[in-house]
């Protein structure tokens, strides 16, 4: 389609959204800028580029076309999320919560908009009103790896065992490769909530692949020497302990 339809804004956004899942931030700028081009009333268009945007770490630049999306429809879903996702970096909870609660009223069969939500209830400690909201985005979208995360935690945190590790595991079958949409905590998640069942051996080598994927964090290396030291290997645990307490973060 973008052969035969190069100048279709909804094939040059659909093109650019897949440059971004598949790590090419540079082309799915370019494409993104150019689907504005061709359609500059396009709100929907500005919100995704604007959710790509902040995605990066460039959040003047999402605003800007949060705005720009508002302005030529106030009631761009998309542009909700956003501004909402925008608005709790800031600080701004209730603002927050009261944007990404309009956006799925607007449209309760939009996913982002319950899985914001359910992380801005998860943030705060609400983890019953938290896990309804990640059950409704992986309703909508099956297979949606930090949203089958983050329900999996919230399960544990509210008692359910079982339920929580029968929602670690569908996270870890529907885990991508890598890419942006990798989900680079699920090993953690899941190492810890072993650990606290007593299943030492399932827990390291869930461990193991969290320190590799942050070698320079502090959490998983801590977590790990909490395993080898309930292992009894206690040179192991003293190892990841100092080397922990070195990284500071």
């Amino acid at each position: 389609l973008g052969t035969s339809h190069p100048d279709c804004s909804g094939v040059v956004v659909s093109l650019a959204r897949l440059r971004a899942a598949q790590g090419d931030p540079a082309e799915a700028e370019r494409l993104f800028s150019r689907a504005l081009t061709l359609a500059p009333d396009d709100a929907v268009a500005h919100a995704l580029f604007a959710h790509f945007q902040l995605l990066r770490g460039l959040g003047p630049q999402a605003a800007y076309l949060v705005n720009q999306s508002l302005t030529i429809d106030p009631d761009c879903v998309e542009a909700l999320v956003v501004r909402g996702k925008i608005l709790a970096h800031r600080g701004l909870y209730g603002e927050s919560r009261t944007v990404l609660e309009r956006a799925a009223a607007l449209d309760p069969t939009y996913p982002e908009a319950h899985y914001e939500l359910g992380v801005w209830f998860f943030r705060v400690n609400l983890f019953e009103q938290a896990s309804r909201r990640f059950e409704s985005a992986v309703t909508l979208r099956p297979g949606w790896t930090r949203a089958l995360d983050y329900l999996a935690y919230c399960l544990e945190l509210l008692g359910e065992a079982e339920r929580s590790e029968r929602t670690y595991r569908d996270a870890l079958q529907t885990q991508p490769k890598g890419g942006p949409l990798f989900d680079s905590i699920l090993d953690y998640n899941f190492g810890r909530f072993l650990f606290k069942q007593g299943r030492f051996e399932e827990s390291l080598a869930h461990l193991d692949r969290a320190v590799d994927h942050h070698p320079k964090r502090r959490g998983p290396r801590y977590q790990r020497a909490k395993v080898y030291q309930a292992k009894r290997d206690f040179e192991s645990a003293r190892r990841d302990a100092e080397r922990s307490l070195a990284l500071g973060v």
